[in-house]
C-alpha cells in the first residue's frame, strides 16, 4: 500500500492564458468559475473531468480551475494544500460536490475513504470529534478514512455548497458513501444534495499518466 502524495491547487487563469497541472498520475478538475478547456476539449463552468499531470487548462475568458492530483514525489509548496495518503490500488477518485439549503445538516457520519473539501459558496460549520471550525468560501479542509464528522450549513445563506475530492475503495463506484453514526439520525430527512461529477477507477498510478 503505497503512500502518495494528494494535493488541491486553485489556479486562476487569465484569458487566452494556460497553466499545466503539476506532477503525473491522477487529476480530477472542476471548473470553479468560467469556462475551460483541457487538452483542448471544452469544461464548462461547474463541470468536472478526470485528467493527468502534465495537461493542459486553458481559459478563454478569465476563469478559476481547482485541481486535485494523487501522485507520487513529495508535496508541492504550490499547492493549496497537500496530504499524504496510503492508497491500494484498485482504487477510486471520485470528484462530486454537496449543496445544502438553509440550515440543512449532514448528520454525525463518516466515508470510507479520505479525501479533500472546498468550499465554494455559503457558510457552514463543522464538528468533528476533537475540533470545530466555520468554513468560508475559499476555505479547504481535509477528512481522513472513517473521520467522524458534522456538518451545518448557515441558516442565512441561500445555499452552501462544497466540492469534494476523495480516494475510495472502488466497490463504491456509482454508490454513496455516507454512513449515518446514529441510527435515529439516520432516520430524518436529508436535505443536502450531492452531484457526482466523476467517478474513475485506478488500477495503477500509471493510469493517470496515460489521461
Amino acid at each position: 500500500m503505497p503512500d502518495l502524495t494528494f494535493a488541491l491547487y486553485r489556479f486562476e487563469i487569465p484569458a487566452d492564458g494556460q497553466v499545466t497541472i503539476p506532477g503525473s498520475g491522477a487529476a480530477a478538475v472542476l471548473a470553479h468559475s468560467g469556462g475551460l478547456s483541457i487538452n483542448g476539449e471544452v469544461l464548462s463552468e461547474g463541470c468536472g473531468v478526470f485528467t493527468a499531470g502534465g495537461a493542459i487548462i486553458g481559459a478563454v475568458a478569465p476563469a478559476v480551475a481547482l485541481v486535485f492530483v494523487l501522485s507520487e514525489g513529495p508535496a508541492d509548496p504550490a499547492a493549496l494544500r497537500t496530504e499524504t495518503i496510503a492508497v491500494r490500488f484498485p482504487c477510486l477518485l471520485r470528484l462530486d460536490e454537496v449543496a445544502f439549503p438553509p440550515g440543512a445538516q449532514a448528520f454525525r457520519h463518516v466515508h470510507p475513504g479520505p479525501g479533500f473539501r472546498h468550499l465554494r459558496w455559503g457558510q457552514l460549520r463543522l464538528e468533528a470529534d476533537d475540533h470545530a471550525f466555520i468554513a468560508s468560501p475559499g476555505d479547504t479542509w481535509f477528512e481522513p478514512e472513517q473521520s467522524p464528522v458534522k456538518a451545518t450549513a448557515s441558516d442565512t445563506e441561500t445555499e452552501t455548497r462544497f466540492v469534494r475530492c476523495m480516494v475510495l475503495p472502488p466497490e463504491f463506484e456509482g454508490k454513496p458513501t455516507i454512513q449515518i453514526l446514529d441510527p435515529e439520525d439516520a432516520k430524518r430527512p436529508k436535505r443536502q444534495v450531492t452531484h457526482r461529477h466523476l467517478d474513475q477507477v485506478l488500477e495503477n498510478l500509471a493510469q493517470g499518466d496515460a489521461g
